[in-house]
């Protein structure tokens, strides 16, 4: 799912930058007031990045840890004092414990980057159903989350527009609907709502099987994210 999510995490950053950009603008102008207003859509988009770069690798944080550790490990090995100069900080035994580290944090960092993403549902047999709707043989699948208050449905309409169906469960409240629409980001996605608060549907004229599994693989990982586990039935 990584061209799809690639670009929405670009869309993303690009919108992120340009408010801190603003919000720094407006410190320096003590117009502290719009600042502050910023500060909250800054928190939304940080956190919608940091979703999404788990969707993209869920070893992301632990990444991210070791990446910080190597970049400060060589920063302090480059600083190492010279030949019998101890004047500085670290001394040559720090400097040899220093590689030991630097070198074991490269080596968990390889490792963690090295490990395959596991998909939520059988990318083949979902991929088979998609074409099976975009090629007209079926008009619909549903793909019910397991446990979850929203369940989803990709389908062709007689006007050859297809349809990827977010709603939410008849026996849970809109309330429900709106928390967990919030929650999976949907807006971001391209989903909007149509007729009511419980249907939210992304319209296309041209679309491949592999740009509906990414965006079920996300919607996926935003399940998981936040029950803590997940199962998609395909029947």
């Amino acid at each position: 799912m990584d061209r799809y999510l690639d670009r929405l995490i670009t869309r993303l950053q690009k919108k992120y930058e340009d408010l801190d950009l603003e919000m720094k603008s407006c410190i320096q102008e003590s117009d502290f007031i719009t600042a502050a207003a910023l500060s909250n859509p800054l928190k939304v988009i940080a956190a919608k990045l940091n979703a999404l770069y788990l969707a993209k690798n869920p070893n992301f944080r632990e990444i991210q840890k070791f990446e910080i550790q190597i970049e400060k490990y060589s920063e302090l090995i480059r600083s190492k004092p010279s030949g019998s100069d101890l004047s500085g900080k670290l001394r040559p035994y720090h400097i040899e414990r220093l590689k030991s580290e630097l070198a074991e944090a490269k080596s968990n960092l390889s490792k963690l980057k090295n490990i395959k993403e596991q998909a939520f549902v059988n990318d083949d047999k979902l991929l088979d159903h998609i074409e099976l709707v975009i090629n007209g043989e079926i008009s619909k699948i549903d793909l019910p989350f397991t446990n979850f208050v929203m369940s989803l449905s990709f389908e062709k309409t007689s006007n050859n527009i297809f349809l990827l169906k977010l709603f939410t469960l008849d026996h849970y409240t809109m309330d429900d609907h709106l928390h967990y629409v919030r929650k999976l980001f949907v807006s971001d996605l391209g989903f909007k709502p149509i007729d009511d608060y419980y249907t939210l549907e992304i319209h296309t004229d041209i679309i491949t099987p592999n740009q509906v599994l990414e965006i079920i693989s996300i919607l996926c990982f935003q399940v998981f994210n936040i029950t803590g586990t997940i199962e998609m039935k395909l029947d």
